[in-house]
């Protein structure tokens, strides 16, 4: 089953650093960071795409099938997870990530473009 354009799976790369942290290093340091992260982004997705492009493509050459999800389809699926999505988070927050849920809806912001 493919989940919308980005296939069957994603290994999302993150550099995550703290604020404080980020205030204290020199402007080419941060320069390199957001460098880097652009590269890494464009990079990791496209090796993504690929390499689920050609597993969908290997599947229907060895007989098997492949199921395309609409976005209704894909909503239907995100909408029935939602309460253990929600779980998960609550539980980070729990243990001591507070920043769970921004990093979340940051993350979910950047996704939606």
């Amino acid at each position: 089953t493919v989940f919308g354009d980005s296939g069957t799976a994603t290994a999302p790369m993150v550099m995550a650093i703290s604020e404080k942290v980020w205030s204290q290093l020199p402007a080419d340091l941060q320069k390199l960071f957001n460098d880097e992260a652009k590269n890494l982004s464009h990079g990791q997705g496209g090796w993504d795409r690929d390499a689920n492009e050609r597993n969908i493509k290997l599947i229907g050459e060895k007989g098997g099938t492949v199921t395309r999800l609409t976005d209704a389809e894909i909503k239907v699926w995100a909408d029935a997870f939602a309460a253990q999505r929600e779980a998960y988070i609550d539980q980070l927050i729990a243990d001591g990530h507070t920043e769970a849920r921004k990093v979340y809806d940051a993350l979910q912001a950047k996704l939606a473009g």
